[in-house]
């Protein structure tokens, strides 16, 4: 302990790139504060998950500004609060799913997402909603069972359409066998996010949960939204 603790803003996240899914340019990307641009990260790529939470994700127009909320474990989405806000600090809704359901469509916002992993030396998390959502979620059914000893890769992305819009989706496959090297990695590293989950939820202001960077517009031509039937 030192006097620092008493003007600390809480516990720094250990997430290093916050990537989402961007169709048009077919791969994932996330916005470099250095350099203030957006950073493409495409297939192939292969990453270790340590945890999925489910969250709301989007850009709201009126205000120009991304749209974010408190991330739950995907059993309690249906059951638990949710407050979505602006990046500018407006509240859009709070409640249950069932309950803001279309207030949040109404508003630009859809169900994501948040896949925290290790992928190469960084702890990130990838959002995943609209398509990208969708081709998780058919993944997840199969395989989940097998997130603890192999890795995830992304080889290939998909060209899909619904009506007349084409979009694209990555294509997630089992990877190799995760080596002992690297899952000592990633226990360090999903030891590190849990503390500082932990540590957020006891500061009675803060996000309940690790959440996204400010997001730009989505870019003409973005995947429709394919979760809106989510039996919640």
């Amino acid at each position: 302990m030192s006097r620092a603790d008493e003007y600390s803003t809480g516990a720094k996240s250990p997430v290093k790139k916050y990537l989402e899914w961007d169709s048009a340019e077919r791969g994932f990307k996330y916005y470099d504060k250095e350099s203030s641009k957006n950073v493409y990260v495409k297939a192939p790529l292969s990453f270790i998950s340590l945890k999925e939470m489910a969250t709301i994700r989007g850009f709201h127009e009126p205000s120009q500004s991304g749209i974010y909320s408190n991330e739950l474990p995907l059993q309690d989405f249906g059951t638990k609060e949710l407050v979505v806000k602006t990046f500018k600090g407006n509240v859009l809704a709070k409640g249950i799913y069932k309950d803001i359901k279309a207030t949040l469509a109404s508003s630009g916002a859809k169900f994501g997402m948040a896949v925290y992993a290790l992928l190469g030396e960084d702890l990130v998390c990838i959002t995943l909603k609209g398509s990208s959502f969708s081709a998780w979620y058919d993944f997840v059914a199969d395989n989940r069972k097998s997130f603890l000893t192999n890795s995830i890769d992304i080889l290939t992305v998909e060209d899909k359409k619904k009506g007349a819009t084409k979009y694209t989706q990555p294509v997630f496959t089992l990877g190799k066998e995760i080596s002992k090297a690297d899952g000592d990695k990633a226990e360090i590293a999903y030891e590190e996010l849990i503390t500082y989950i932990k540590s957020r939820a006891t500061q009675p202001e803060a996000p309940q949960a690790v959440h996204a960077e400010e997001v730009p517009a989505p870019a003409f031509g973005s995947a429709p939204d394919l979760s809106q039937d989510l039996p919640f």
